[in-house]
């Protein structure tokens, strides 16, 4: 019974990978930008660290609901 849910969720992985190089793609075409390949898989890499680490922000129960990032309020 793992082994099937283990491929599942491998499977959605692969899934959502597909769907988010497609989707980069296609932004960058839409933007003219012609990239190598080897700079597309950098920047492929580079989003799918950033997504995680925002995700880490806010897994966090006491940060949930805070702004993630310094707010600078102007007071007289």
């Amino acid at each position: 019974m793992s082994s099937v849910i283990t491929e599942s969720v491998l499977d959605t992985a692969a899934d959502a990978d597909a769907t988010m190089r497609t989707q980069m793609r296609v932004l960058l075409e839409l933007a003219g930008l012609t990239v190598s390949e080897d700079d597309f898989e950098g920047m492929t890499k580079s989003f799918i660290t950033a997504r995680e680490n925002a995700s880490l922000v806010f897994s966090v129960a006491a940060a949930r609901y805070e702004v993630p990032a310094m707010n600078f309020r102007a007071k007289l």
